[in-house]
């Protein structure tokens, strides 16, 4: 989980955000790893907006620490 914050009209707004699981092998392969972000980078919001880039949705959070583009796949976290 992470406790996001964003300034919305001068007032400061914190958020609980979780996101995975423990006991997942996420990241496992090259294979997968490709495969996930192909399809997270499509998951919209209730309002039509992609949800990749927001730091208020568990997509984004996901992406960024569970399956980071800019690190290779580690396999299994748990054998």
């Amino acid at each position: 989980m992470v406790l996001a914050s964003k300034i919305v009209g001068g007032e400061k707004r914190v958020k609980l955000i979780h996101f995975g699981a423990l006991g997942y092998g996420h990241n496992y392969s090259e294979k997968a790893k490709k495969s996930y972000l192909a399809r997270s980078a499509k998951i919209r919001d209730k309002n039509g907006k992609l949800t990749k880039n927001d730091p208020w949705s568990a997509n984004h959070w996901a992406r960024k620490i569970l399956w980071p583009v800019s690190k290779p796949a580690h396999g299994p976290r748990y054998t």
